[in-house]
């Protein structure tokens, strides 16, 4: 499915009803950067969407470009060692959409537990950790960006979640990858 402008709207649309899905990421990601920014600039000049659903659309700009950054510089896979068959990322977003440099922090999990810190071995986990990682079948990665700055603005999280199979994003529904 190739997007354009108004079909990205119209995804945008559905993720601020219900939530980004890896559906959204596995889309949006095959996409150029500068459709989505059109179609993040077709919503923010229709005046129909506020200041807080703006902020959470523009997460998505945000996340494809560190995403594909951390694909790129192998950030994703540097904590993890042969034995992490199952692997977990959360990627905290600092900065806010606008902001050039981007700032973000990964923490990185597996069956093996806190992966981060220079690929030390720690016993701490996330309280979902369980239950994300039992989830997952072996070779599968799922992946999820937050935006600070919206969180502590709205005092909600916003989820983009990205899942990968053998470090390749996969589309969740037919399996086959971009």
């Amino acid at each position: 499915m190739k997007l354009n402008p108004h079909t990205c709207v119209q995804l945008f649309d559905l993720a601020l009803n219900k939530g980004f899905t890896t559906t959204h990421s596995f889309l949006m990601f095959k996409e150029d950067h500068n459709l989505l920014e059109t179609a993040y600039n077709i919503m923010e000049y229709s005046n129909r969407y506020s200041t807080k659903q703006l902020e959470y659309v523009s997460t998505m700009l945000s996340v494809k470009t560190i995403h594909e950054h951390l694909m790129r510089e192998g950030g994703l896979v540097s904590d993890f060692v042969d034995n992490d068959k199952k692997r977990y990322t959360v990627v905290m977003i600092d900065s806010e959409s606008d902001d050039p440099l981007l700032n973000f922090t990964c923490v990185q999990f597996s069956e093996n537990g806190l992966r981060t810190d220079s690929g030390r071995m720690s016993e701490k986990v996330s309280p979902d950790h369980n239950k994300i990682i039992s989830s997952l079948s072996e070779g599968e990665h799922l992946i999820r960006y937050m935006n600070r700055p919206y969180a502590d603005k709205y005092s909600e999280p916003t989820w983009v979640p990205v899942f990968l199979k053998e470090n390749e994003m996969v589309d969740p529904v037919s399996g086959s990858g971009l």
